[in-house]
This record gives structure tokens, C-alpha cells and sequence, in this order.
């Protein structure tokens, strides 16, 4: 049985955002060359643009029910984590 929960941001809103993250960082970080060829002088900018370029790259070919099986993996282990940080809280405080 699948999760009726909607997931909060679907993939499509996503991937635009990380573009208009990309874009963002083209105009605001200084580059050599052209801005579109994203070749930045920092090379930590070029390393974070990289990882930003890799997720689009993974967002692209990923279908809406492979997000929607991420999103509910990624709930499911917060909610696990968040029960354990309860349990150790009660445990220690002796409840």
C-alpha cells in the first residue's frame, strides 16, 4: 500500500530551483571567460557548482515515483532518528 502523504516539493520544483541556483551562482561568482561556461576562479566554486551540476544531472533522469520513494525513505529515517534521540533523552533523564 503506498504512503497517501504528498511530498511537500516535487521533483520538477526542484529541479528548477537548483537551475535558478546555478544561474545565480554563473552571475555572482567570479568566472574566467564567459559566465555561461561556469569556469570560476575559486575553486571551491567550481567544486560546489560541480555537486550542483551532478544533482540536476540525477534530478533529470529520476521519474516522479522514484522522488516520491526518496521523499518517503528520507521521512521514514527522520522520523527513526528523531525516535532515537527521544529514547536516549527519556533514558537518561530516567523516564
Amino acid at each position: 500500500m503506498q504512503d497517501p502523504t504528498p511530498v511537500p516539493v516535487s521533483r520538477k520544483e526542484t529541479h528548477a530551483e537548483i537551475k535558478l541556483e546555478m544561474a545565480f551562482r554563473r552571475k555572482t561568482w567570479q568566472t574566467i571567460g564567459r559566465p555561461q561556461e561556469a569556469k570560476f576562479m575559486d575553486m571551491n566554486h567550481r567544486k560546489r557548482y560541480a555537486v550542483t551540476d551532478h544533482l540536476l544531472g540525477v534530478l533529470e533522469v529520476m521519474t516522479d515515483r522514484e522522488w516520491y520513494e526518496f521523499y518517503r525513505r528520507m521521512k521514514a529515517r527522520r522520523v527513526g532518528e528523531e525516535a532515537k534521540k527521544q529514547s536516549l533523552f527519556s533514558t537518561e533523564n530516567g523516564e
